[in-house]
């Protein structure tokens, strides 16, 4: 892959925040975070793949639960309304930690890579190819977004 194929990264957006992607997301990229874990002010963080920017669908979510149940939870809100939790029972972020999440976006699912280990897939429930946000909230510090065509 050459740097021509991928958009000028995002560095450092204060959280919360959404904003648009670099065109509509397509089958074919990846989605590349990078940031760490904040050590207290809450007990989750979420990377919401939403169609616009009001909240109300988002096909993809990946929220990071730090409560009794420690998990990564993965869903999709159509018109307002959550759907199914999927949920991993594994933790692969850790309170006061960078991490990097590499999202790549098939065309039946999303395939999440976590520090450089593939982590969950995520079948797509609705069409993916309105996706035209990317939000991120709760204990979470993100220093670097980059969009790239694999």
């Amino acid at each position: 892959m050459s740097s021509g194929d991928s958009q000028p990264p995002s560095q450092n957006p204060d959280i919360p925040v959404s904003g648009p992607a670099p065109g509509i997301i397509q089958y074919g990229q990846a989605i590349i975070v990078n940031g760490s874990v904040l050590r207290s002010g809450g007990d989750s963080f979420s990377v919401d793949f939403q169609n616009g920017t009001d909240g109300s669908n988002i096909p993809f979510s990946l929220t990071a639960r730090f409560i009794k149940e420690s998990c990564v939870v993965f869903n999709t809100k159509q018109n307002g309304s959550w759907g199914t939790e999927e949920k991993k029972m594994e933790q692969p972020f850790q309170r006061g930690e960078p991490f990097q999440i590499q999202f790549q976006v098939h065309s039946t699912a999303f395939k999440v890579i976590v520090n450089g280990t593939y982590f969950y897939e995520y079948q797509h429930r609705v069409p993916f190819d309105q996706v035209d946000t990317i939000s991120f909230n709760g204990v979470v510090k993100v220093s670097y977004v980059c969009f790239k065509n694999e």
